[in-house]
C-alpha cells in the first residue's frame, strides 16, 4: 500500500562456525530455538519449490532465516537511513538486531530490556 510507512526489524543469534555454518552465539538464544537454528545454519541446498537456499539463508534468530526477515520478495525496499525523508509504500529495513526471536518481546528466560529500542522507534513514527 502506497500510505503506509513500512519497517523491518529481523534479528539474529547465530554466528559463522570454523565448518562454516552459522550455530547459536552463547548466552544469547534460548535453549527452545537452539536445534532448529543449528538446522537452518547448516542447510544449503534446493527446496521442494526449487528456490536455491545458499550460505546467505543459514543466519538465523532460532525460528527465522535473517535474510527472509528483511523484506518481503519483490517489495520496493532500502536500508534505512538516519535522517533522510521517509516514502509511503517503502520498506526500511533496519540495521538487524542482535538476539533471538524472543528478543524483541523482551526474551522467555533470557531476559532482554527493549525500553529504549521501543521508545527510539516510536520517536521516529511520531515525527512522521
Amino acid at each position: 500500500m502506497d500510505s503506509v510507512y513500512y519497517f523491518s526489524y529481523s534479528c539474529s543469534a547465530t554466528e559463522l562456525s570454523e565448518e562454516e555454518n552459522q550455530v547459536p552465539i552463547e548466552g544469547m538464544m534460548e535453549k527452545l530455538f537452539q536445534r532448529s537454528a543449528v538446522r537452518m545454519g547448516a542447510f544449503r541446498g534446493q527446496t521442494p519449490d526449487g528456490i536455491n537456499l545458499d550460505q546467505t539463508w543459514q543466519e538465523n534468530d532460532g525460528l527465522v532465516n535473517t535474510i527472509s526477515a528483511l523484506y518481503p520478495e519483490f517489495a520496493p525496499h532500502e536500508d534505512f537511513k538516519n535522517g533522510e525523508t521517509l516514502k509511503k509504500g517503502l520498506w526500511y529495513v533496519m540495521p538487524v538486531y542482535k538476539g533471538d526471536h524472543m528478543s524483541l518481546q523482551g526474551g522467555l528466560t533470557i531476559k532482554n530490556d527493549i525500553k529504549t529500542f521501543y521508545l527510539e522507534h516510536l520517536d521516529r513514527i511520531n515525527r512522521l
